[in-house]
C-alpha cells in the first residue's frame, strides 16, 4: 500500500452498507472502492461549487 495514503475507519449501520454493498456490486466495485468514489466525487463537486480547497491548511483564507 503506498505510504501517502491515511487510513481512516469510520461505523456505518448495517443496512446503509448493505446498500453501499450492493450499489458496489451493480458498478464492479468492492465497498472499499465504492466508499473512495464515493469521497472523490463529493471533493470534485464541491470544489466545482465553491472552488479549490487549498492543500496547506496554515495558509490564510
Amino acid at each position: 500500500m503506498d505510504k501517502n495514503f491515511k487510513r481512516i475507519q469510520f461505523r456505518a449501520d448495517p443496512e446503509t452498507l448493505e446498500k453501499i454493498n450492493y450499489i458496489a456490486e451493480h458498478y464492479g466495485r468492492t465497498v472499499k472502492e465504492q466508499i473512495i468514489h464515493l469521497i472523490e466525487n463529493c471533493v470534485c463537486e464541491y470544489e466545482a461549487k465553491i472552488g479549490p480547497i487549498d492543500d496547506d491548511p496554515k495558509k490564510e483564507k
